[in-house]
């Protein structure tokens, strides 16, 4: 197996989804997809803390950058909002998290919709949002350098910042996990694709089968445990689709006319959602997930789906060597 390979190896766990692998012997008893945390064995830790303290260094380090060059910042993670309801949660796939938590999906809605930009929970934004477009451009630059404009820089901007990435983007880069993320992550879609390939092997279909049987029986009609996921999925995207931001309501010439401490207000209104709906939905997911594990019992759905999954490891590896070289090349 390639050096690309085994760089890939230990970059995957600290770049997809948050999940830290190992990079160590072990690594090389594992498959890749096991590395990439795309496959996570039950009982397993999520790992989130060494992220969270990496990503909290940059955001410190980029601050006293930022004022340095004479802009105001404050170090904020929307990754942080998400990552620490789960630090407190039980091991992944186990009994214990299926009855706190179900699949994992709705219990997190309500820190998830506060990253996105409409929520206005950067506290940078109360700044940035009074700024003209040039000053935005300025500052963005400043802080993400190319990635944070048009792609010409400013003329306060200093020129080796910029192209170092900016005060953020320049801590990011700097253990090379910035670009591992953005290799990694392309390999998310070729591994949903296989996925499917592998969801529709005969052993799965059996499997699968007979967890339909026992499940019935419980009331549930799934064809499998994916399947079951896949509906609490679309009621979390459901609840996404009608949340309302009220900071949307405002138009934004008004928002940046406002004061700092009126925008401040403003971005104080948390987003609204049907609360009553979230929760009856999570009732019933964390109700599935638990009949779910009791159908599988000792045989984890799990264990017959990597058996499968591993087989098709080195066509996955060829069919995308050269994300895997581009790693060999950032890893050095």
């Amino acid at each position: 197996m390639g050096r690309g390979v085994t760089l890939f190896r230990c970059a995957l766990g600290a770049s997809v989804a948050g999940l830290l692998g190992a990079c160590g012997a072990d690594a090389q008893d594992s498959t890749v997809f096991e590395e990439a945390g795309f496959v996570i064995a039950p009982g397993e830790e999520f790992g989130l803390e060494v992220e969270v303290a990496r990503q909290r260094a940059a955001q410190e380090a980029a601050a006293a950058c930022m004022r340095e060059q004479g802009w105001p910042y404050v170090p904020w993670s929307g990754f942080e909002l998400v990552a620490e309801s789960a630090f407190s949660a039980p091991p992944l796939g186990t009994s214990e998290f299926a009855a706190e938590r179900g699949y994992g999906l709705l219990i997190g809605f309500p820190e998830s919709i506060l990253t996105h930009p409409s929520a206005k929970q950067d506290p940078n934004q109360v700044f940035f949002d009074g700024l003209s477009d040039e000053e935005k451009f300025a500052y963005s630059q400043t802080r993400l350098g190319a990635d944070g404009g048009d792609g010409v820089r400013r003329a306060s901007v200093d020129e080796d910042l910029y192209d170092e990435g900016g005060c953020l983007g320049r801590e990011l880069r700097r253990d090379g996990g910035y670009q591992r993320g953005s290799l990694l992550g392309s390999l998310f879609g070729p591994y949903q694709q296989l996925q499917d390939q592998v969801n529709a092997d005969a052993r799965l279909l059996a499997y699968d089968e007979e967890w339909s049987r026992c499940m019935a029986e419980s009331g549930f009609r799934y064809e499998s445990s994916p399947d079951a996921r896949d509906e609490f999925q679309m009621r979390y995207d459901e609840l996404w689709a009608s949340v309302f931001f009220p900071a949307t309501a405002v138009p934004s010439d008004d928002v940046a006319a406002m004061s700092e401490s009126e925008r401040a207000e403003l971005y104080a209104l948390q987003p609204e959602y049907d609360r009553e709906q979230w929760r009856r939905w999570l009732d019933a997911e964390i109700e599935v997930a638990v009949a779910d594990l009791a159908c599988q019992g000792d045989d984890a759905r799990y264990d017959t789906f990597s058996e499968v999954l591993a087989e098709f490891e080195d066509q996955f590896i060829a069919d995308n060597q050269v994300v895997f070289d581009e790693l060999d090349a950032v890893s050095g």
